[in-house]
């Protein structure tokens, strides 16, 4: 497709600007945004609205960095366009960083688009095009990018709230410096592009001809199948919402994935879902991995107690049915759970007894009910209660309350957020209750009350006898 063509059909489609509008249109000199800032100017004539060409100079090829400045403004000049110019020491600022040049000079480069563009309330243009697109979906292939990163660019974006648009992303290099020429316009070429220490170099002067030597229409097939990718992107994003939404839910702060449902998913689906969630937890993705979703996705078979850190000082903790991910702020003020074998080769006719770090002592005790003992069991004391045995899933677990927690009362079950509201317990003093868990729901607020399903009754054959003493609670029964 021509150029002229490429771009009034882009036009023809677009709504974004308005009569008396602004675009600003990013011009480093070289023949691709010196195309989009001739069309663009017309375009503007016509339709009347402004343009406006940023310069941002990376200050990277001393003296030739300088004369690309005094090109583009004396281009503007003769075009009678509006030129700002930025400037930023890319190389030093990238070292310092640690970041490289590349990744630095397109984020400065585009901070410098968006403030002009806020200063007059206007859009952002760029000049990428058809091989730009092929390269950067190279580039993400050959990173490890999930499917999202292989639709390429896209012919409108966002960048800190400014509208991005790619007016000559149909068109090939190729065909805007057959343009350029046709017109007698003049640019100037960037020498970096020649520099083989940046990556997307390497992939433009060396990848992509290889690939062109197997297929002449190698380009425009990687961007055909980028187009494939984006519908199949579309439709799995539709599905990782209904998921999540059905998975995932939030609670004072903390991200809970049910584990049983994330792992009824697609598996295409529970890694989407589960990158989302770290997304929601951390309010950042650009250092969360594969590695981090692998890790959660793990984290949802593992047993009630096991951790995994998280970037952004975050971390992750199975709560029995729930995958629970926090911030390390939350972490710090919880209280380090232990898990308490109650099978019977550990427990019957023996007095099993463990002291935690801050002095805590938990006592436990397997014994037979009869109609002799039944009724002191049951009998009301604050840090010492007696459970059936039998109605316990699995171990028990000693911690704090998380998330999730249920405890089941006479009306039914309640979770201990709205136990511990209806209780009246001070918001300052819930952090510290103690909680006692089987794999299912609570079996004991120490201090306040025992589940209903874990009372003795009648029909109770075996008592599991809990006793907390020691470090805060110092009172014995």
């Amino acid at each position: 497709m021509r150029v002229e063509e490429a771009f009034e059909q882009w036009a023809a489609e677009q709504n974004f600007i308005a009569e008396g509008g602004t675009v600003i249109v990013g011009v480093s000199g070289g023949a691709d945004s010196v195309c989009l800032l001739y069309l663009m100017k017309e375009y503007a004539q016509e339709k009347g609205f402004k343009c406006i060409a940023v310069h941002f100079n990376h200050m990277i090829r001393g003296e030739r960095a300088e004369l690309d400045e005094a090109f583009v403004k004396t281009l503007c000049a003769q075009m009678d366009v509006r030129c700002m110019v930025a400037k930023a020491n890319v190389p030093e600022l990238a070292e310092r960083a640690g970041l490289s040049e590349e990744e630095t000079g397109r984020v400065l480069r585009y901070k410098a688009f968006a403030k002009a563009a806020k200063s007059v309330s206007g859009i952002i243009a760029v000049a990428h095009h058809k091989d730009d697109n092929a390269e950067t979906i190279l580039m993400n292939l050959v990173r490890g990018s999930n499917v999202k990163g292989l639709t390429g660019m896209q012919p409108v974006a966002e960048f800190e709230g400014c509208l991005v648009v790619r007016p000559l992303l149909s068109c090939s290099h190729e065909e805007i410096v057959e343009f350029l020429k046709e017109k007698d316009i003049d640019f100037v070429e960037d020498e970096t592009n020649q520099d083989l220490a940046y990556s997307r170099n390497r992939v433009r002067g060396i990848v992509l001809p290889e690939l062109k030597k197997v297929n002449s229409k190698a380009t425009e097939h990687i961007v055909l199948a980028a187009e494939d990718f984006g519908k199949i992107e579309a439709y799995l994003a539709q599905k990782t919402e209904e998921a999540f939404a059905d998975v995932v839910s939030e609670e004072e702060g903390e991200v809970l994935i049910h584990a049983e449902k994330l792992l009824g998913l697609e598996e295409v689906i529970q890694s989407r879902v589960l990158y989302s969630a770290i997304g929601k937890a951390t309010g950042e993705l650009k250092d969360i991995s594969r590695v981090h979703v692998e890790e959660l996705f793990d984290l949802c078979s593992k047993q009630s107690g096991r951790k995994i850190d998280l970037p952004y000082d975050c971390n992750a903790v199975k709560q029995y049915e729930y995958v629970i991910i926090r911030s390390g702020e939350a972490e710090e003020e919880s209280f380090e759970e232990v898990e308490l074998d109650i099978s019977e080769e550990n427990l019957y006719e023996n007095i099993y007894e463990t002291e935690l770090e801050d002095g805590t002592v938990v006592t436990l005790l397997l014994v037979p009910v009869d109609e002799g003992n039944r009724k002191v069991l049951t009998q009301k004391n604050e840090y010492t209660k007696a459970f059936d045995y039998d109605t316990i899933k699995g171990n028990i677990i000693l911690g704090k309350r998380a998330s999730g927690d249920v405890i089941s009362l006479k009306d039914g079950s309640k979770s201990l957020k709205k136990f511990f509201i209806d209780e009246k317990i001070p918001a300052e003093d819930r952090k510290n209750v103690l909680v006692l868990k089987d794999e299912e729901s609570v079996l004991w607020v120490v201090g306040y009350r025992i589940g209903e399903n874990f009372k003795i009754t009648e029909n109770t054959k075996r008592a599991l006898l809990v006793k907390i003493s020691g470090g805060n609670y110092g009172r014995k029964d």
